[in-house]
């Protein structure tokens, strides 16, 4: 959190003063840079909010556009994302799920992070939209002095937790496979146990029977003596 606010709030004061150094306007620069800010920021949480309480049906990690192709991930290790993805802030304690590390094998577990991890691609990617629809909503200079300083702070905030959502699903995919696989080894087992248990019972209730049918045969034929 505190390395998202440092980039904000800094590329704002960065974008304020190289204005007044070059424009030399400076109320109607940081009003101007103020503003877009504010409004990027509220548009981003309507949007988020909005897509937060959208039905989880519409987040399948194994379907477009969430699914991960092969070539991404190629690139993605090109990138060296393994070594930074750990440096980019995790804004999910927000929405009271934490994915900066997976904390359960459980499967219900492991498809609620799937669905976060799709949640999350959604918001970022709007919130890069949204930047670039403010782009065009300013005129004159501000567009150019203002709104492409906004547009790469959006982008810089924005763009890595995309990339690491994409990189993190197929990871998560693979081990609910593999939790499947060890549930259903296990189901199976049990499965086994109770079918010889129940064979078992029912081979001893036939010996029963057969015991206890020896058992008559004998005593009605001790009566005959």
């Amino acid at each position: 959190m505190a390395t998202y606010l440092f980039i904000l709030f800094g590329g704002i004061l960065l974008t304020i003063v190289a204005n007044l150094i070059f424009l030399g306007e400076a109320i109607s620069v940081t009003v101007y840079t103020i503003l877009t800010a504010v409004i990027i920021f509220c548009i981003d949480v309507v949007v988020a909010f909005i897509l937060h309480k959208l039905p989880p049906k519409l987040y399948k990690a194994d379907k477009f556009p969430y699914k991960t192709y092969a070539w991404e991930r190629k690139v993605l290790e090109k990138l060296k994302i393994r070594k930074w993805k750990g440096v980019v802030p995790d804004m999910g304690q927000l929405c009271d799920f934490k994915k900066s590390k997976v904390e359960s094998n459980e499967i219900e577990y492991i498809d609620k992070f799937l669905v976060e991890t799709c949640y999350a691609e959604a918001i970022h990617s709007t919130m890069i939209f949204t930047a670039i629809v403010v782009f065009f909503m300013l005129k004159g200079v501000y567009r150019w002095s203002i709104g492409i300083p906004c547009f790469m702070i959006n982008l810089i905030l924005n763009l890595p937790p995309t990339l690491i959502q994409r990189y993190t699903r197929p990871k998560l995919m693979m081990m609910k496979k593999r939790q499947i696989l060890i549930k259903e080894r296990e189901n199976k087992k049990l499965k086994d146990q109770l079918q010889e248990k129940i064979n078992s019972n029912v081979r001893l209730d036939a010996d029963l029977s057969i015991a206890r049918s020896e058992l008559k045969f004998i005593e009605d034929k001790s009566k005959t003596y």
